[in-house]
């Protein structure tokens, strides 16, 4: 069985910030890649040692993966202070694309230390500009930024996935429409170097499909991706991910993280806050509560509520798209939404 390097940091990347600050044995990895997955634990091995965001040990110390004899533990290694002069790192959350700690910085005051774990903030890169574009209208500061690590102000309190989850959801979307509309205040900043709207939807085209039933629900999702595109009222700054659980209600109130940094139509600011937030599923994927939404959301971005609900199910399937594997698109647990948002959207 041949497996790409590639394919074994991703699955590195996606069990180490599951399991967070937890380790865990290659042998996961190996078996999560393949059947035969003896075979691999050298590769795998290989692999680890050569990610500096994995810490290998054995029997509580520090080992190196590709020549220890023996059983040994990966887990996400504590970040360098360098060059940001930050001590005492605590571990907050992961993703496969990211870690963050909280650290405390040479004066006393508290930050968040994110690392992302490729090396390089990948289609993040943009957000640092919009996040110092944007610290006058509701977005996190960032204090520095250094290669595949920022330093941000640390938020203290709940995200508003957080609130809804605590079942509040009609208070979380109405902070998050208010988080919005801040960020939209005529007229928009000027930011250099954000990646057009347009290079997601690329994301759409030249997918695979094992089944039939999500080539043509892509296929509906994708002409109205063009449709939207070519009909787009303006051009501005966009986070590019703007949902609940990039939201933290501090005592000043709600501030925003976490931007993807994108360029295009307004109506897209909110497309992805309509499947979210994560364990509201029931909620989320209530036609009604989807109607709700629109009315409540788009006054706050002054766009018009059917490109809103448009570029939701243009989002929804960009999402599905890119948790594909190999580029090829099969059953996905987001599909039955794909579709009652297209079907919403007369797409």
């Amino acid at each position: 069985m041949t497996v790409a390097d590639d394919t074994i940091a991703a699955e590195l990347r996606r069990q180490i910030a599951a399991r967070a600050p937890r380790s865990l044995c290659p042998s996961e990895v190996a078996r999560a890649l393949g059947s035969d997955w003896r075979p691999l634990m050298p590769r795998v091995r290989a692999v680890a040692a050569a990610q500096p965001w994995v810490s290998v040990t054995q029997r509580g110390r520090p080992v190196d993966a590709r020549t220890a004899r023996g059983p040994i533990r990966l887990a996400l290694a504590v970040p360098d202070p360098l060059p940001f002069g930050t001590t005492g790192a605590r571990f907050v959350a992961a993703t496969a694309a990211a870690a963050v700690w909280r650290v405390t910085q040479g004066d006393g005051t508290e930050a968040a230390l994110k690392v992302y774990l490729r090396g390089d903030p990948g289609n993040e890169a943009s957000g640092v500009n919009w996040l110092r574009a944007h610290s006058d209208r509701g977005a996190a500061r960032l204090l520095a930024a250094y290669g595949a690590a920022q330093l941000i102000d640390w938020l203290p309190g709940p995200t508003l996935g957080d609130i809804a989850r605590g079942g509040d959801i009609a208070r979380a979307d109405a902070l998050l429409g208010a988080a919005a509309a801040r960020l939209h205040t005529a007229p928009p900043p000027t930011v250099r170097g954000l990646t057009p709207q347009a290079a997601q939807l690329d994301d759409l085209a030249g997918r695979s499909h094992r089944t039939d039933r999500t080539r043509a629900l892509f296929g509906r999702a994708t002409d109205l991706g063009r449709a939207l595109l070519d009909s787009a009222p303006a051009d501005v700054p966009l986070h590019g991910d703007l949902h609940h659980d990039n939201v933290i209600l501090t005592g000043d109130g709600p501030r925003v993280f976490d931007p993807k940094g994108l360029r295009g139509d307004p109506a897209y600011e909110l497309a992805n806050a309509l499947r979210n937030p994560r364990g509201c599923s029931t909620e989320t994927a209530d036609p009604a509560r989807v109607t709700a939404r629109i009315a409540l959301w788009t006054p706050a971005l002054g766009v018009a509520p059917e490109r809103l609900l448009q570029w939701g199910a243009v989002k929804c399937a960009l999402s599905i798209a890119w948790r594909g594997r190999d580029g090829a698109v099969g059953d996905d647990s987001e599909l039955p939404r794909l579709d009652m948002l297209l079907d919403l959207a007369g797409g």
